[in-house]
């Protein structure tokens, strides 16, 4: 059984018990060689996943994988605009920006592969 949202791990037809993964990886992460991996990057995590929120209430889900390619060119391009600039805190918004719509692609091209599939 393939367990739904669950990223690139779903794309590849990768299977796991659904209540064990997500406590694989934070039990992972933070073993002591990887330093308290997620306890360090929840406040990021949380801030993506905020992005991810505000851009599903304004925008309707990608279409295809050419429409995701060119929102995450966007945020790129607009990231490396201001890292030419030396504008940190802009730069790092904006990096926050292609991590969510990099998740959100995922998790658009899950539904319209399922939709396609016929699921």
């Amino acid at each position: 059984m393939t367990t739904p949202g669950l990223g690139a791990r779903t794309m590849h037809g990768i299977t796991d018990d659904e209540t064990s993964y997500p406590a694989r990886i934070r039990e992972a992460s933070n073993a002591p060689q990887h330093g308290g991996l997620m306890s360090r990057y929840d406040p990021i995590l949380a801030d993506v996943v905020a992005e991810i929120s505000a851009a599903t209430s304004k925008f309707t889900r990608m279409r295809s994988m050419h429409e995701g390619y060119a929102v995450l060119l966007e945020e790129v391009d607009e990231m490396w605009d201001d890292i030419k600039a030396n504008r940190w805190p802009e730069a790092m918004a904006e990096a926050q920006q292609v991590a969510a719509m990099a998740i959100r692609f995922i998790h658009d091209m899950q539904v319209l592969r399922a939709a396609e599939a016929g699921a």
